[in-house]
């Protein structure tokens, strides 16, 4: 699956459902907390759900958002202004990162329905995650 319907009308949902391996939280808006679990085994099992929509965050065509690998800067910066992100320089890359958490890497996942924005941190392992946005894909169609 190629990263391009971001160019699309995509609609941000205000509320959603998190499972983060082991417990489900009813989400407003973002959400940035421990996950329940360390491991791996557990917490790679994260899903948001919407109105039956299911995206597993860290499995589903998961991206970076930066030009280090991925991306283009004008397609960065595209991705950046639709989702009201901020893009900054560091060692001859850009990234994309929100006011509230610069220091944070972010990343994109998508499947067919869905699209989420989120970082997952830790000093040795995952321990916390923010999600900055969830998105459900709209089509010229719908």
């Amino acid at each position: 699956m190629e990263f391009n319907n971001w160019q699309n009308n995509n609609i941000k949902i205000p509320s959603f459902i998190f499972f983060d391996g082991l417990k489900t939280h009813n989400i407003t808006n973002q959400y940035n907390n421990w996950l329940s679990s360390s491991d791996f085994s557990i917490w790679s099992n994260s899903y948001i759900e919407i109105e039956n929509k299911i995206i597993y965050i860290i499995k589903e065509n998961v991206k970076t958002l930066s030009t280090f690998r991925y991306f283009g800067k004008k397609e960065l910066e595209i991705i950046a202004e639709k989702y009201d992100l901020k893009i900054k320089e560091e060692n001859d890359a850009y990234y994309a990162y929100t006011d509230n958490h610069n220091s944070r890497q972010l990343e994109i996942s998508e499947n067919d329905e869905l699209i989420v924005i989120y970082s997952i941190e830790g000093s040795r392992t995952p321990e916390s995650i923010y999600i900055y946005g969830v998105f459900e894909k709209k089509t010229n169609d719908s």
